[in-house]
């Protein structure tokens, strides 16, 4: 079989999320994601021209997909197209970042490589009481999620694209031969399509900035659910969003640092693009 052209790559949809592009692209690079295919749900906000400069350098495969609730079938072409590829694929969000005790995502995945799926658990940061949209990075403005010893039952899936069938968003099928496993290599236990029993921040955990501030959750929530039309929260219906707010807007552990040591890499690295982007 020929080797994949990639180790580790991203897929995501999105609508509307120029803004975060940047940061949520190159804090990747910096941790070991090398290719990245993105799919684009309408936007509006001039992404495409955003995310040129990365599509020219061969970072970005870009994808126009409009419609209604697109994810699934946007993760379902992104395997059928990019499954050789790749050796692992993540499957997120641009609200959600890889993290990797080491700084290298691509190093700790190595350990795992006979396994068909690494199943991350996420770390739920809440809004750390801003109200309205300030200007910063988001993993600068906020840094408080919930607590450790509660470890948030929800989870996204770093993929061997080729030993899975893909069926939800969240949890990954292993096809006959091949297992999934969490962090620390335990096959996994799920209790729904979405949520893990044994699950673990040892090692690597996704950082799931889902709402931000007040401001920016009444953005997302005017976008609707892109997961499935048959959702409360796809309808908008604002019991719905309200609940969900509730229900993840950890801030239980105030003023983590752990993700400040990209802070200064990030920008430095937005910097430099644009700059290399007006000489060329």
């Amino acid at each position: 079989m020929i080797k994949p052209q990639y180790y580790l790559s991203a897929t995501c949809i999105i609508k509307n999320e120029a803004e975060y592009m940047p940061e949520w692209l190159e804090y990747h690079l910096i941790v070991g994601v090398e290719k990245f295919y993105i799919y684009d749900n309408g936007s509006t906000d001039n992404i495409k021209q955003v995310l040129q400069p990365y599509i020219d350098a061969g970072i970005v495969d870009y994808t126009y997909w409009p419609g209604i609730a697109m994810q699934m079938p946007a993760y379902r072409d992104c395997v059928t197209k990019h499954k050789h590829d790749t050796h692992w694929l993540a499957v997120i969000d641009i609200d959600e970042f890889l993290y990797s005790d080491t700084g290298n995502i691509r190093t700790d995945l190595e350990k795992f490589d006979e396994h068909a799926a690494v199943v991350l658990q996420w770390m739920v940061y809440g809004d750390s009481g801003r109200k309205t949209k300030q200007p910063g990075l988001v993993i600068e403005r906020f840094k408080s999620h919930n607590l450790p010893n509660v470890t948030s039952e929800m989870c996204k899936s770093i993929i061997n694209p080729r030993r899975i069938i893909v069926k939800n968003l969240h949890l990954p099928t292993a096809i006959d031969g091949y297992v999934a496993v969490n962090a620390i290599g335990e096959p996994i236990v799920p209790i729904s399509n979405a949520r893990l029993q044994n699950g673990t921040y040892a090692n690597m955990h996704i950082k799931h900035y889902i709402f931000k501030s007040y401001e920016e959750y009444l953005i997302k929530r005017s976008k609707g659910d892109a997961l499935s039309s048959k959702t409360a929260r796809f309808r908008n219906e604002d019991t719905a969003w309200d609940a969900a707010y509730m229900e993840y807007n950890h801030n239980e552990v105030k003023n983590d640092i752990s993700m400040d040591k990209y802070i200064d890499k990030v920008n430095s690295a937005i910097t430099k693009r644009l700059l290399d982007t007006k000489d060329s």
